[in-house]
């Protein structure tokens, strides 16, 4: 069977153009549709048979079985919390019932759990160490037992420097004490920490100074000897009353002073 000949398609603009022989031209229309159906067919097959494999149906529940929430083992997540809490250091749940104990004002129960966390070993870390010694600070002051509010507060201000509460509270125990000089040291140290940001600090550090300027002046008044004033002293005194009727009669006798009102006339006495 010989070819059919190709279809010539004439157009002015270009000139003859040749295209594919009838037969395949038919051969394409025919069978492009029927490889695409073929295709979507395979396809949907392939995930029919895919999705059968994975999916499967799920066991029913059993709601019998399942507990409601006021049914739950309510001891047995109290159980779990606690040994969570056991899982922290010893010395921060003494800390914590120390600080329990301070605020039921239960003082000598408070210094007991407080000395246990810092005997612990190993020793807790230097800023909760400082804490620690802060705190039984805290407690002498509330039973007003200062030096030992400066015996803590100085052992916690060895391990912070800059603890700002630890100085606070040793510059109230000198001034409590008598010791105006360190309590000013403490007190300024606190206020240069807070960049004089605190008016309470700040007041403080004002009464101090008050009252070493205070006790310096009783000091000095005490100290101090009698004496005789300077001779400028009484002459600068005396000229004060330099118009005094009696000071003119005093220096010059000549003159008659004026007694009540009324010039005597016999030399300042009076019939």
């Amino acid at each position: 069977m010989s070819l059919s000949k190709p279809i010539i398609f004439a157009d002015s603009s270009t000139g003859p153009q040749y295209s594919w022989p009838r037969g395949v031209q038919l051969g394409i229309i025919i069978g492009v549709p029927i490889a695409v159906v073929a295709a979507v067919g395979v396809c949907w097959w392939s995930g029919a048979i895919g999705s059968s494999k994975v999916k499967k149906p799920l066991p029913k529940e059993d709601k019998s079985s399942q507990k409601k929430p006021s049914d739950l083992d309510v001891q047995g997540v109290v159980d779990k919390n606690k040994d969570r809490e056991d899982v922290r250091p010893s010395y921060v749940r003494l800390k914590e019932e120390g600080n329990d104990c301070f605020k039921k004002a239960d003082y000598v129960a408070a210094l007991e759990h407080y000395a246990k966390a810092i005997g612990e070993s190993p020793p807790p870390p230097p800023a909760d160490l400082a804490t620690l010694y802060q705190n039984r600070a805290a407690v002498f002051e509330k039973l007003s037992d200062w030096v030992q509010v400066i015996h803590e507060s100085t052992a916690a201000l060895k391990l912070h420097p800059k603890y700002v509460k630890a100085l606070s509270r040793r510059s109230k125990a000198y001034r409590q004490t008598g010791f105006m000089e360190e309590a000013l040291e403490d007190i300024t140290a606190v206020c240069v920490i807070e960049a004089f940001s605190s008016p309470i600090s700040i007041q403080n550090a004002d009464d101090v100074l008050k009252a070493i300027g205070q006790s310096e002046a009783e000091r000095l008044l005490k100290e101090k000897k009698p004496c005789f004033p300077s001779n400028h002293a009484i002459t600068a005194f005396l000229r004060a009353f330099y118009c005094d009727p009696v000071t003119r009669w005093w220096n010059d006798p000549s003159t008659e002073p004026i007694v009540n009102g009324e010039e005597t006339g016999d030399g300042g006495r009076k019939t």
